[in-house]
C-alpha cells in the first residue's frame, strides 16, 4: 500500500495505491480494501490523523 500526499492535493485528501496481497491487503467482493493492513490503515487514519477512510 502507498500513501501519497501532496499540496496540490489538498490539506486533507488522501490517496492510496491498493496491491492484492491476501490476506493482508485484497479487495473484497465489493470492491473494498480488507485484510490486517486495511484495518491498520484504518486504526492510524482515525487515532493520528483525524481522518475517516471511505
Amino acid at each position: 500500500m502507498a500513501v501519497c500526499c501532496s499540496p496540490a492535493l489538498g490539506a486533507r485528501d488522501v490517496r492510496v495505491a491498493l496491491t492484492e496481497l491476501r490476506p493482508s491487503l485484497f479487495t473484497d467482493e465489493q470492491g473494498n480494501p480488507a485484510g490486517f493492513l486495511s484495518t491498520l490503515s484504518r486504526i492510524w487514519l482515525k487515532k493520528k490523523v483525524g481522518m475517516s477512510s471511505g
